[in-house]
């Protein structure tokens, strides 16, 4: 507890995405009340994909133990791909491609990316992403 106040007196920074994780939260809420359009659910998955992606940065930020490090930095990871494989099905939700925009569509586009994220978090030379180390 005290390493993370003393954290916190360094570097607002845990502070300002602690906030965007509640304005994120908020932004949510209202998202229910949107008048059905082709793209409500997509930015619903948008705003959900910040709020892992900043979740994850503040326990960065406050955490010291390397295990939560690297488990926080691959659910961040798996935010950013939300945040892609939404904005792309709300492209075409607005291009007319409705057909395209379904859950299959969005788990076919999340399975790549997280196939690849398990093959570099289960990998034995994951510490040369890591810290530049070369292992033989």
């Amino acid at each position: 507890m005290g390493i993370c106040l003393m954290i916190l007196q360094l570097t607002p920074f845990a502070i300002i995405y602690l906030v965007t994780i509640a304005i994120g939260l908020y932004l949510f809420h209202l998202a229910k009340d949107i008048p059905f359009t082709p793209g409500r659910k997509l930015v619903r998955l948008v705003i959900v994909g910040t709020i892992i992606l900043n979740g994850m940065y503040v326990l960065q930020l406050l955490v010291i133990d390397p295990g939560v490090f690297l488990i926080s930095i691959l659910i961040g990871i798996m935010g950013i791909y939300m945040i892609i494989s939404a904005l792309l099905l709300f492209a075409l939700s607005y291009t007319g491609r409705e057909q395209y925009v379904n859950p299959r569509a969005f788990v076919l586009l999340m399975v790549p990316p997280l196939l690849i994220l398990s093959a570099v978090a289960t990998n034995q030379y994951f510490s040369l992403f890591v810290t530049g180390q070369l292992y033989l």
